[in-house]
């Protein structure tokens, strides 16, 4: 019982400043169990604060309100972000000269296409800093001028000067780069993305290539969206002698390195996926796939 009510009051001290003491607790015991059983129950994915962390609380600490999702919402988050952002710029001040990197992404959580800003500094110290100073919707069509006043508005939030700008790092976009120029602002194409663009230009030139990858894409995507294929796959790995029970990678066809990857497993668990295709109905890669596959392997360690 003793050890509960001490998380718990380090609990409150630690989130909300607030200090109880261990003593002053007064529930039982069956009750405080009951409470922090159905707290654990709770339904985690819950927007506002559990009804079972909210009893234990009552039961911890009778006298202590907590806080509403709306205090949280309206008033502890904008605090904190007015807070941040003041200690950021505070900080940017120092810099005399400020590199960036942007890219326009969007995420599985949100709907709207956004663009990202982080800047990147050396400080006094020579020590080199970074922050992210925007992650701001995209509205409207992604046109060069849409995004350059984007850019441009970002910059003066943060009190960046023009002159105190070196470089922005940005992807191949023709939009983003037109953007950047039209806007005056020096900007260079990020090096490992240009290079992306080369390894898929020259690999789709190759129908051959293109159809090896193809296959075992589809071959790694079986496992990925199957447990019991996947499980299946762990225990034959158990009975093939020197091959590591390691899991398939599914590659992004937007990155070379990840279809190297996959590549590279495929290979090395090819015997566990002979005995598994053998019993199901999967497509395994023919022999010239897979000599085209390692000869890819190879000509990449040679790079």
């Amino acid at each position: 019982m003793h050890h509960i009510s001490y998380i718990l009051a380090v609990y409150v001290k630690k989130h909300y400043n607030f200090a109880i003491e261990i003593g002053s607790i007064g529930c039982s015991k069956n009750k405080m169990w009951l409470c922090v059983i159905e707290f654990k129950r709770g339904n985690f994915k819950s927007r506002y604060i559990r009804v079972g962390f909210k009893r234990v609380m009552a039961a911890a600490v009778p006298h202590y309100t907590l806080p509403s999702a709306k205090y949280f919402r309206t008033t502890l988050l904008p605090e904190l972000y007015d807070a941040v952002s003041a200690a950021v710029t505070s900080v940017l001040d120092t810099a005399q000269h400020i590199s960036f990197t942007t890219d326009g992404w969007t995420t599985a959580q949100c709907t709207d296409s956004l663009l990202s800003l982080t800047s990147h500094w050396i400080d006094e110290s020579w020590q080199q800093q970074s922050a992210v100073i925007a992650a701001c919707r995209i509205r409207g069509s992604h046109t060069a001028a849409n995004l350059g006043t984007l850019l441009q508005e970002n910059l003066t939030k943060w009190h960046v000067s023009r002159n105190r700008v070196h470089v922005f790092l940005r992807d191949n976009a023709k939009n983003m780069a037109n953007a950047l120029c039209d806007a005056g602002l020096p900007s260079v194409p990020c090096f490992a993305h240009t290079l992306q663009l080369c390894v898929k230009r020259g690999l789709s030139s190759q129908r051959a290539i293109t159809d090896a990858v193809s296959v075992c894409r589809a071959l790694v995507g079986h496992f990925s969206h199957s447990t019991l294929a996947k499980d299946e796959l762990e225990k034959l790995q158990a009975t093939v002698p020197n091959t590591p029970c390691h899991a398939l990678i599914q590659d992004v066809q937007t990155r070379w390195n990840s279809t190297y990857l996959m590549l590279q497993r495929l290979l090395e668990q090819r015997k566990p996926l002979v005995l598994y295709a053998a019993e199901h109905d999967v497509t395994m890669p023919s022999a010239n796939q897979v000599n085209h596959a390692s000869h890819l392997l190879t000509y990449k360690l040679h790079l």
